[in-house]
């Protein structure tokens, strides 16, 4: 069993900094919706690349950051409507969580996600590595955003969420250093070694061994709350960048029959035929009940197990898709990849836009005072004093933080700026 006081909720509420005055009726997790959706980081999301980029053809019909972090946040609280629907009767019924608190984690998921998706944080990541042992990844800039850079009421601590929150939040609890012994993929999968101290907080009172289990290289461990913010995320993805393409008309019926062939565990999934008959209806209300089909099989589709490896059980519990549902996921992520994500159409922008990054990184270190906003230039001031210590790194780390928080759009007027020349 666990430390009994884990399962308290009034300990999952603690905040690193004060606890805040709440209004009469208001709950933490009714607080911390409301600092997450006032976020700099938050708002800035309309404006990041999802799968498709901005500024481009149909940019009226596809989903940015903040249309997927908000269908993320619905999908997470219909997938607990489900879950409490089924957990009657169960030792875990306790433990799942409130559909607030779920909200939060899951728009929260993604706030560190920089201009141009993916490419944007591979080429971040090869950037801080030219300059140091550490790099950059956009769930570990997540738990920075919401730790130490957006600005809460209270100062010194970010958005000062609770502890639960940011638990959830924590997708992969190894440091980066740790992270890149184990793993070839760049960036690995990871926290930002710059917060080590809020995950030790974090993980503080767990017992040692549970904490050495969870911080393991190569471990794939997480919390509950985090695992059920993922399968809604997983089914997000899955579902509406496959809308998105199919109304793009970027994936074909043909298409979706010749994977489905190649694909025998789709026998699991007898109304797939019916689904794809309103997918690809001409008729939008057609389609739309295709898409809402869709959705709801896989947040429908949830089991929770215990691993029996953790003494702490918001640890132990595991939240996966059934395998019906899962092979649903892995059939519409495999058809959008295929048709839209791994063509030239898409690597060549992504190929441009890393440069672009890049460059712009570079401008930044050579003239920090005309590239960087007027924050991130006090806090370069700041970590230029500790560079005469020896952290010329943390210098470089201010950069990064401040072209991850870029939009595309304000990244590619700065990349126009730098290319004509302009110093201004």
């Amino acid at each position: 069993m666990s430390d009994p006081h884990l399962t308290n909720p009034a300990f999952w509420t603690l905040r690193r900094g004060p606890l805040p005055e709440l209004l009469p009726g208001q709950q933490p997790d009714d607080e911390d919706h409301a600092r997450i959706i006032h976020s700099y980081a938050f708002r800035r999301l309309q404006g990041k690349t999802q799968v498709l980029g901005i500024g481009e053809a149909f940019s009226d019909v596809y989903r940015t950051r903040l249309t997927h972090s908000l269908e993320v946040a619905e999908l997470g609280r219909a997938l607990l409507a489900g879950l409490e629907v089924r957990s009657e009767g169960q030792p875990w019924a306790a433990l799942v969580p409130g559909r607030t608190l779920m909200a939060n984690i899951c728009l929260a998921h993604d706030l560190g996600h920089p201009p141009f998706g993916h490419a944007g944080e591979r080429a971040l990541d090869a950037a801080m590595r030219a300059s140091g042992p550490v790099g950059f990844e956009a769930n570990g800039q997540t738990l920075r955003l919401l730790t130490h850079l957006e600005s809460g009421p209270e100062p010194a601590h970010g958005l000062n969420l609770t502890r639960r929150a940011l638990l959830g939040v924590l997708k992969y609890p190894v440091a980066y250093s740790l992270a890149a012994l184990v793993s070839d993929h760049r960036p690995p999968k990871c926290y930002l070694d710059t917060e080590a101290g809020v995950v030790d907080w974090l993980l503080a009172p767990l017992s040692e061994a549970d904490r050495a289990r969870f911080t393991a290289p190569g471990g794939g461990h997480r919390s509950f709350d985090s695992r059920l913010m993922e399968l809604a995320d997983d089914a997000a993805y899955a579902v509406y960048d496959f809308e998105d393409s199919v109304n793009l008309e970027l994936v074909t019926r043909g298409d979706w029959n010749e994977l489905a062939a190649g694909t025998p565990e789709l026998e699991m999934v007898p109304e797939l035929n019916a689904w794809a008959g309103l997918v690809f209806n001409a008729d939008e209300s057609a389609r739309k009940r295709g898409v809402v089909a869709l959705s709801g099989a896989l947040v429908g589709g949830v089991e929770v197990t215990r691993q029996a490896v953790f003494a702490e059980p918001l640890l132990d519990l595991r939240a996966d898709f059934t395998p019906a549902a899962a092979a649903l996921q892995r059939f519409l992520t495999a058809l959008v990849w295929q048709r839209v994500i791994d063509t030239p159409q898409v690597r060549e922008p992504e190929r441009l836009a890393s440069a672009q990054l890049r460059a712009l990184f570079g401008a930044a270190q050579a003239e920090p005072l005309r590239w960087l906003g007027a924050q991130s230039r006090r806090r370069y001031a700041e970590a230029s004093k500790r560079a005469e210590a020896g952290d010329q790194a943390g210098r470089d780390r201010v950069i990064c933080d401040y072209l991850a928080g870029m939009t595309d759009s304000y990244a590619l007027k700065q990349s126009r700026r730098l290319a004509e020349g302009d110093r201004v």
